[in-house]
This record gives C-alpha cells, sequence and structure tokens, in this order.
C-alpha cells in the first residue's frame, strides 16, 4: 500500500482458491473464518463450485470446503481465524519470495514476467 513512500514494491495478493459446494454452510463459515483474521498481506479470494465439475467434485468430496492459499491446500472442512492467520502468514512469505525470485531472474533474461 505504502510501498511506494518507502521504496518497496507494492505487494501483490496471495491467492486464497476456495473448492467448495455452492451455499456450504461450512464454506460459509470459512469465509468468515478469513474475513475476520488479521492479515499483513493482501489477498484474493477466488470460490470453485466443485458441484459443477464431476472431476473435483469426486476428488474434494469428502474433504470439502477445501482451501488453498498461494498455490498449496492448507485446510480441509474447518478452520479458525488464528489457525488461517498463522497458516496464511507462512505461505504467502514462501509465496511471495517464490514469485520475487521468477520476477527478479526474468529481469535478469530482459522478459517481462
Amino acid at each position: 500500500m505504502l510501498g511506494w513512500l518507502f521504496g518497496r514494491r507494492a505487494l501483490d495478493p496471495v491467492p486464497l482458491v476456495l473448492y467448495a459446494r455452492r451455499d456450504s454452510p461450512a464454506a460459509r463459515d470459512m469465509r468468515e473464518e478469513i474475513e475476520r483474521a488479521r492479515l499483513s498481506w493482501p489477498y484474493s479470494l477466488t470460490e470453485i463450485d466443485v458441484s459443477r465439475d464431476p472431476e473435483l467434485l469426486a476428488r474434494f468430496h469428502r474433504s470439502l470446503p477445501v482451501l488453498w492459499i498461494g498455490g498449496q491446500k492448507a485446510f480441509e472442512g474447518r478452520m479458525n481465524a488464528g489457525d488461517f492467520t498463522r497458516k496464511f502468514e507462512e505461505l504467502a512469505r514462501r509465496w511471495w519470495r517464490a514469485r520475487s525470485l521468477a520476477r527478479d531472474m526474468a529481469a535478469t533474461r530482459g522478459e517481462t514476467p
């Protein structure tokens, strides 16, 4: 947010992907816990309705909802804001380091990331 003021690049939002059935109470609870969490990194939440995709439904049906953070499976079923915050902070740092490294490597090759 204030990265430009302090000479740092702005943080890209960490991608969260929530696999769930449409109108699932457990998915609603998971979204509420995400909103309650106090996070130091921005994030973007994408929700995928597995009931529209038989392959995803077969893959996840016993563990729904499933939350991925920065490309890594983080939670199945239920979670609370505290556990989410701890896991998110850990995976967000890894995700940002990997993303920064990929950008730096692309820049040294003269590519646009």
